[in-house]
C-alpha cells in the first residue's frame, strides 16, 4: 500500500473512544499529578495495584478505548511527563483514590458527585455556558431525586 493510501485509510478509520475531541476539556496533569501522588502515598497504593483498579472503572466508561492503563502510564501522569489526559482516566483515578472529581478535573465549577464524567464532558462539548451546564445538571439531579422518583 502506498504512503498516500495509508494516510487516506488512517483518516477514514473511525476514532476510538479514547481520542476525545479537542472541544472536550482535557485534564491537566499539573493539577492531577500532585493530588494523585499525595492521595496514593497517603493510602499506600502502588502503581501496579492502582493501574488494575483504574482500568476497571475506565473500561466501564470507555469500553472500546485502545488506551492501556499501565503502571508506567500512571507514573508518567503523576510525574507530569504527559501533559494532559482523558477526563475518564482522571475520574477513574479520583474514584479509586477517593478524591473529589472537581479537584482532579480543575474545570470551572464543581461536578456533582453522582453525575458520570461523560455527562459533564457531553455538556461541555455542546458549548453550553457554565450557567446552562449548572441548570442542566440541577435538572438531572432533580430527575434522580427521591421526590421525583416517588411521584410526589
Amino acid at each position: 500500500m502506498s504512503k498516500e493510501m495509508r494516510h487516506i485509510a488512517r483518516k477514514r478509520r473511525p476514532p476510538d473512544n479514547d481520542r476525545w475531541p479537542f472541544i472536550w476539556p482535557a485534564v491537566e496533569t499539573t493539577v492531577l499529578g500532585p493530588i494523585m501522588q499525595k492521595a496514593r502515598e497517603r493510602q499506600g497504593v502502588g502503581f501496579s495495584e492502582l493501574s488494575q483498579l483504574v482500568t476497571h472503572y475506565y473500561r466501564m466508561w470507555r469500553p472500546h478505548a485502545s488506551l492501556q492503563i499501565t503502571p508506567q502510564y500512571l507514573f508518567q501522569l503523576e510525574t507530569q511527563r504527559i501533559q494532559t489526559c482523558d477526563p475518564a482516566v482522571a475520574c477513574a483515578i479520583a474514584l479509586v483514590l477517593a478524591i473529589p472529581w472537581d479537584e482532579v478535573l480543575g474545570w470551572e465549577f464543581p461536578l456533582p458527585t453522582p453525575s458520570p464524567p461523560d455527562l459533564w464532558v457531553l455538556l461541555t462539548s455542546m458549548g453550553l455556558s457554565p450557567e446552562q451546564k449548572r441548570m442542566a445538571l440541577s435538572f438531572i439531579e432533580f430527575l434522580r431525586s427521591n421526590t421525583f422518583l416517588e411521584g410526589v
